[in-house]
C-alpha cells in the first residue's frame, strides 16, 4: 500500500489505465469535464467501462459535477451507475489494481 499525493496518483492511474487489458470501474461522487477529458483517452481501448457517480441535481447546479459529461460518456461507450449517497473514490482496473482515496474525477481532485 502506498499513500500518494494528487500528482503521483494521477501518474499511477494513467499508467494503470493505459496498460489495462479489459475493464475499468470508477466510483467518484463528482465528475467534471476536465476529469473526464483526462480519463477517456486513457481508457478508450478498454471494452468494459463504468462510471458510478452521485449525479445529484445540486451537484450539477453548483458545478461540482458536469451534466455534459454524462452525454459524452454514453457516446464514448461508458456505462453509468447512480449511487445517490456516494462519497467513496475508487478506481479498479481489470479487477486487479485498486486505487482508493479522496480524489474525485475533477481537475482539483486529479491535480490537473
Amino acid at each position: 500500500m502506498e499513500i500518494l499525493d494528487s500528482t503521483n496518483l494521477r501518474k499511477r492511474l494513467a499508467d494503470a489505465i493505459s496498460h489495462g487489458q479489459q475493464s475499468i470501474t470508477i466510483a467518484s461522487a463528482f465528475i467534471t469535464d476536465a476529469g473526464y477529458s483526462w480519463l477517456n483517452p486513457l481508457a478508450n481501448h478498454l471494452s468494459k467501462k463504468l462510471i458510478i457517480g452521485r449525479f445529484a441535481p445540486s451537484d450539477f447546479y453548483f458545478g461540482a459535477s458536469s451534466f455534459s459529461v454524462l452525454a459524452r460518456a454514453l457516446d464514448d461507450g461508458w456505462k453509468l451507475g447512480l449511487s445517490p449517497n456516494l462519497h467513496s473514490k475508487v478506481t479498479i482496473v481489470d479487477s486487479q489494481k485498486i486505487f482508493l482515496g479522496s480524489s474525485n474525477l475533477t481537475s482539483h481532485g486529479l491535480g490537473l
